[in-house]
């Protein structure tokens, strides 16, 4: 019995997706990085599925670009999101190190001597700058 060839329908869908990941990821530049790591991840699955069919000869060899698109822009997305989550904790771990409470202090240790009792001596003349 002769084996049919399946479409190009996973192909473009796994290039549909991976557009759609990489647009999610951009677009909301990485804050919605938790919904385009799994459509990311989809695309990528979709794609070598694809093309593994078009390889054993199951699948139709004119969806083997848009496999691989899908594939390629699956990746893309994965590393950019992975590298949000990265800069995610980053932040987070910099952020409770901080300690916020004595900030004005430390800023206020930065100002020179000369420029507080020149600004204090101007606040109590009543003298503008």
């Amino acid at each position: 019995m002769h084996e049919q060839r399946q479409g190009t329908g996973l192909a473009t869908a796994a290039a549909i997706v991976g557009v759609i990941a990489l647009l999610v990821l951009i677009l909301t530049l990485g804050s919605f990085f938790f919904l385009a790591l799994p459509l990311a991840i989809a695309a990528i699955v979709m794609g070598g599925v694809a093309r593994r069919r078009v390889r054993r000869g199951t699948g139709d060899p004119r969806g083997a670009g848009r496999a691989r698109l899908g594939s390629v822009l699956g990746w893309i997305t994965t590393v950019l999101s992975l590298l949000v989550i990265a800069a995610i904790v980053v932040f987070v771990a910099v952020l409770s190190s901080t300690d916020i409470e004595s900030l004005p202090d430390q800023i206020q240790d930065q100002i020179p001597q000369e420029l507080i009792d020149e600004t204090e001596s101007q606040l109590e003349d009543g003298s503008r700058p």
